[in-house]
This record gives C-alpha cells, structure tokens and sequence, in this order.
C-alpha cells in the first residue's frame, strides 16, 4: 500500500504506526474476535503489547480497552480497561458500538501525534464507516499513511527481551 491514504484504499491494516517518538498509543481490542491464547497470562500479553510497541520507537503512554462477552478478573488485574457486553445484550454488535464511542472519545482526549491499534473483525459496513471517520479524527488532515510491520503480531507473544529503554532524542 506504500503512502496511500487508509482513507483513500479503504483498507485498514491490522497494525500501523504513524507518529514515534512520545506519542499515545491505544489499543481497541475485541477479544472474543481475537482471544488471549490458551496459556498466556493476560499481564504478560499486557506488557508484551507495550514492548513491541516500545521496539517500534514510539515512548508515549500505551493503553488497552478491550471488549469481551464474559468477564475474568486476569484481564482488569492487568491493566486491561474492560467493558462487558454478554452475547444475550447483543454481543458483538454492542462491542463494537462501544469500541466505536470509545475511539470518539479517545481521539477528542488525546490529540494528535497519537497512534491506534484495532484488533477486532468490524464487518458491520456501518461501523466501519465510524471507525474511518474515528481514525480521520484521531490522525487528523484525513490523511494517514498505510504502512504496516508484519512481525508486529508475532513480537507480542514473544517474552521480553530485556530492560525498556527510551530512545534516545
């Protein structure tokens, strides 16, 4: 995809990072579309999220709201922000109505340089439509390069690898 515009291909990569450095990073994660693998602790994931951030250059502060049908305390006790929607208060409709409102919010608090990470299968057109114009907001002058690294993914189940330490400037 090169430089294009998300906004332009209609295409959003799974993880893409547009400003480094002491730019906000939040993650707006579905877990029932993309769960925790059996066997991983959710605060070892936690910080195995923030480290592979930290490895792409990006200092700011990172947090993760995330979206399930069932609660577990694992999941708040690492530091997860946590909103429950049970299947039978209409699941996954409802998650993504809230990580919708949720990216409105966030992209209003915390300006740009920022950067967001979506885990979650929005296949509802309409709140696709949202999340674009969440991210429009979020990125600011509608324009956002589409640039994605593949081993992103694979980095965040992997153990740590040493002491954080900040870029130097």
């Amino acid at each position: 995809m090169g430089d294009e515009s998300v906004l332009q291909t209609k295409q959003f990569p799974l993880l893409t990072f547009y400003k480094k450095g002491e730019a906000k990073t939040c993650v707006f994660w579905d877990l029932n579309d993309y769960p925790i693998p059996s066997g991983v602790h959710p605060a070892s994931l936690c910080e195995s999220i923030k480290d592979a951030i930290w490895k792409q250059h990006i200092d700011g502060d990172v947090s993760i709201h995330a979206y399930v049908d069932a609660s577990e305390p694992e999941y708040q006790d690492a530091g997860f922000q946590l909103q429950v929607f049970p299947e039978s208060e209409g699941g996954k409709h409802t998650r993504n109505c809230a990580m919708v409102a949720d990216m409105a919010i966030w992209a209003v608090i915390n300006p740009t340089p920022c950067n967001v990470i979506i885990l979650a299968k929005v296949t509802d057109v309409f709140l696709a439509t949202h999340v674009r114009s969440c991210c429009t907001r979020i990125y600011g002058q509608g324009r956002a390069p589409a640039q994605s690294d593949s081993t992103f993914l694979t980095c965040i189940f992997h153990q740590r690898r040493g002491p954080r330490v900040p870029a130097q400037k």
